[in-house]
Order: C-alpha cells, then structure tokens, then sequence
C-alpha cells in the first residue's frame, strides 16, 4: 500500500470511487466513502493529493 501523501488527485479519486462502489473492499473506508458525494470525494482528492 503505497502513502497517500505520494498518490496524485486522479489516483486518490480512483480509490475513494472503488471503496464508494465496493468494488474495493475495506473496514472503514467503504462506509465513509459512501456517505460522500462524487463532487466531495473529488474535493478531498485534491486536498489529499500530490502537489
């Protein structure tokens, strides 16, 4: 599992969008990412990605 601080936006988004879907599976991360909207999932990407 590679740090986040080293994942770009596009790569954070992909993640976050398989754990909203469940096609990753997770503990937590399928739960949060499923209370989140598209448009606030692509707004933490790009908080959390690689500058």
């Amino acid at each position: 599992m590679p740090l986040i601080n080293t994942l770009t936006s596009e790569q954070i988004l992909t993640q976050l969008k398989a754990f909203k879907s469940g096609a990753r599976e997770g503990t937590i991360m399928p739960q949060l990412a499923k209370g989140y909207s598209d448009e606030q999932l692509e707004t933490i990407a790009n908080q959390l990605g690689k500058k």
